[in-house]
């Protein structure tokens, strides 16, 4: 399955950053791989197949970006998850698209999505195998 995302956290037709929403979709989507087949996420990539860029989403740079989206998995999945996503960055047509590969291949937990409020959880590097 291939699914796309315009943005992380930045809603476009409004002009304004909407973590609640536009983040949460990114993150059902990543829930819904986990307990199927798995599947391919395109950040920065519109549902018509244009190319948004991760840009869009108004980080400073893609390893801002990147933290950024192992942090929501970890705050909505749970810290297991946030181990089990290896996305990737590329440039496409001038723009940076993240690119999380089938997702379900790396590990299975089950998931259900958090729906609490933001948190910030304290700066943390993965425990290697």
């Amino acid at each position: 399955m291939l699914e796309f995302k315009s943005t992380l956290r930045w809603n476009l037709k409004e002009a304004r950053q909407d973590d609640k929403n536009v983040t949460h979709a990114s993150m059902k989507t990543i829930a819904a791989f986990f307990n199927t087949e798995g599947g391919d996420l395109l950040i920065g990539v519109a549902d018509d197949g244009s190319i948004v860029g991760i840009e869009a989403d108004q980080l400073e740079n893609d390893d801002k970006f990147m933290r950024h989206l192992a942090q929501v998995v970890r705050n909505g999945l749970g810290d297991r998850a946030g181990t089990c996503i290896d996305p990737k960055t590329q440039i496409v047509q001038g723009k940076t698209v993240c690119v999380v590969n089938r997702v379900a291949e790396r590990a299975r937990p089950p998931r259900s999505l958090r729906r609490a409020s933001s948190r910030r959880l304290p700066a943390s590097a993965p425990r290697l195998p």
